[in-house]
């Protein structure tokens, strides 16, 4: 990817960490902590050709803006970042252009008309969101992003006789896991649902993955839901919570929630997060009757990109 007018080249190995600074400049200028871990953007340069999906912005020998193009099947999802303490709305736009290009010379080499382009976007940054409508695209989506303080001790989650939770048996349960969160997770407007090699390739990642925070619930020996977490440096993630459709609505999904919520205080994290889609109401007031509130919110726009 190229770009006229800037000095610009594509990203390498090498620059990883100063791009992911770039990245977490942008999370803190928009609120004030980092929101980024070096493993994401590491595994996002892994799935992708760095010399023909990237971009990187050179000034005074200083990265200033980067963007990226992921070909994946449900479409193209890109990034773009750029200093957040420069007004760079042109370069911002720059960006998107010759991401759109790249997109382009993509679809002719797969002999394709048109494939959907897809990007989030943070709702602070109302100048993206503008220059991003202006040039096409739509609103597709919001995401909530609901987090629990914890300012007191948490009161152990207990279980009936013949309910327990365990960890994963790595090997033996992947697959198991993966065909229960793929059977309970309503897909309507996700895109696809991932293979589970493509899932498991990222829920898995050496670099966040801790089987001892991958919670599975059983009912006897049957497996009725799980609980798949992350332990960032901030705070507890919870990835993917699931309860098979058969026992849904019996207040498992809630017991299993507040169980992570109990692992991680006695982990010292003060604070848990998730994020769920705003069309799922029911998953909404779900986690608020949880005690989580919704701390920030993001848009997935969507255009067609198209060869004519």
């Amino acid at each position: 990817m190229k770009l006229k007018a800037y000095d610009t080249r594509s990203a390498i190995w090498e620059d990883l960490e100063t791009v992911f600074e770039l990245v977490v400049a942008n999370d803190i200028f928009e609120y004030g902590q980092r929101d980024t871990e070096l493993g994401d953007l590491r595994g996002d340069w892994e799935d992708v050709d760095l010399d023909q999906d990237t971009l990187v912005v050179v000034r005074d020998e200083k990265i200033i803006g980067y963007a990226a193009v992921f070909d994946k099947d449900e479409g193209f999802y890109f990034d773009f970042f750029t200093d957040p303490h420069q007004n760079l709305d042109e370069l911002n736009e720059a960006l998107v252009i010759c991401c759109e290009s790249r997109m382009l010379e993509m679809i002719i080499d797969e002999g394709k008309q048109e494939r959907d382009a897809r990007i989030y976007v943070d709702q602070v940054k109302n100048n993206d969101s503008k220059m991003l409508i202006a040039r096409g695209y739509e609103p597709e989506n919001f995401y909530f992003r609901m987090s629990i303080d914890f300012d007191q001790p948490r009161i152990a989650q207990e279980w009936d006789a013949d309910w327990h939770v365990r960890t994963i048996r790595v090997g033996e349960e992947d697959q198991q896991v993966f065909d229960l969160v793929y059977e309970a997770f309503d897909w309507a407007g996700r895109g696809d649902p991932p293979k589970f090699e493509d899932w498991k390739k990222f829920m898995m990642r050496e670099d966040h993955f801790l089987p001892e925070l991958w919670f599975l619930l059983f009912k006897e020996e049957t497996l009725v839901g799980v609980a798949l977490c992350f332990d960032y440096e901030h705070e507890g993630w919870v990835r993917q919570l699931a309860v098979k459709p058969a026992w849904q609505n019996q207040g498992l999904g809630g017991k299993l929630l507040t169980y992570t919520f109990d692992v991680f205080y006695q982990r010292s994290k003060g604070k848990v997060s998730l994020v769920v889609d705003s069309k799922n109401e029911d998953a909404n007031k779900f986690y608020e009757s949880a005690g989580m509130t919704c701390v920030r919110q993001h848009i997935r726009f969507r255009k067609k990109i198209k060869t004519r």
